[in-house]
Formats: C-alpha cells, sequence, structure tokens
C-alpha cells in the first residue's frame, strides 16, 4: 500500500498547477480580446468554448480536491473515490485538446494546403478524443482507484 504522501501529493499538486495555469488563462484571453477586437466571431466564439471549457473542468477538479482534503479529512476511503476525476481529467482534457487541434489543422490546412498532414492531424485529435472519453467511461465505471490497479488499460497517451 502506498504511503499516504503518494496518495495525495499528486492530486495537490496537480490541482495547484491547474488554478495557477487557468489564471494564466485568464490574463491570455483578456490580452486577446483586448488586442484583437476585430477578430472573426468565429474565432471569439472558439476562445469562449475553450474558457468555458476550461472553467468546467478547473471547478470540476476543485470539486474532488473539496471531497477528498476537506469533506473526507482523515476518511482513507476518501483517497479511492473517483468522485469527478473521470469527467475533468481524462474527457475535458480530451475535449480541450480537440478544440485546440481541429483548429489549428484548419490553420494547416490554410498555410501549408496539404490535405495529407492536415487529415492526419484530425484523425491523431478525434482519435485522442475517443480515447479520452474511453478511459473516462472506464474510470467512471471502476468507481475506486484501487479498482483500476489490476485493470490492464491500453495506453492513450505516450509522452513525447
Amino acid at each position: 500500500m502506498p504511503s499516504i504522501v503518494q496518495l495525495t501529493l499528486p492530486m495537490f499538486i496537480g490541482t495547484l498547477l491547474n488554478w495557477s495555469l487557468f489564471g494564466t488563462l485568464l490574463v491570455q484571453i483578456h490580452i486577446y480580446f483586448s488586442a484583437f477586437p476585430n477578430d472573426p466571431k468565429l474565432s471569439k466564439l472558439l476562445v469562449v468554448l475553450v474558457l468555458v471549457l476550461e472553467v468546467i473542468e478547473t471547478f470540476s477538479g476543485a470539486h474532488d480536491m473539496i471531497n477528498t482534503f476537506a469533506l473526507g479529512w482523515g476518511n482513507i476511503e476518501a483517497l479511492d473515490n473517483v468522485d469527478w476525476a473521470w469527467f475533468s481529467v481524462p474527457v475535458m482534457g480530451s475535449i480541450v485538446a480537440s478544440v485546440g487541434q481541429l483548429f489549428f489543422s484548419r490553420r494547416i490546412q490554410i498555410i501549408g494546403r496539404n490535405p495529407f498532414v492536415t487529415g492526419l492531424v484530425i484523425i491523431t485529435s478525434v482519435a485522442q478524443l475517443v480515447a479520452g472519453i474511453w478511459v473516462g467511461v472506464v474510470i467512471c465505471r471502476a468507481g475506486k482507484f484501487s479498482l483500476l490497479q489490476d485493470d490492464n488499460l491500453i495506453a492513450t497517451a505516450f509522452p513525447m
């Protein structure tokens, strides 16, 4: 059985980093709308969509932190509960990544005029979206992180 620090530290640090990066995103969005007021409405809508998705993802992670470290204080079982982690990490992360990748696939097509590269980006983006949702479903069905240790999951992301 791993120590309590090994169970809690990654979630704690990850949530702190998420909130820090969320603050950075808010500053970037403010700068974007200030610096590019004449951008097409579709581009602005895409930025707002990503902001809404990131708000959902960040507050889902905060929900898990509150349940684990505040409401579940001193309860070892609370560390094993999946809560909303099945949704906030693999599902929302995949959706946000796909939105960005599909946007840039359009830019790649406009600049490079290479349908093969554009198609490859689109296929890869859709594949990672489906894989992220699949992992979310597997985690949700398990309900407890300890039940995932015995599962032979296929890797859905590889470090570059």
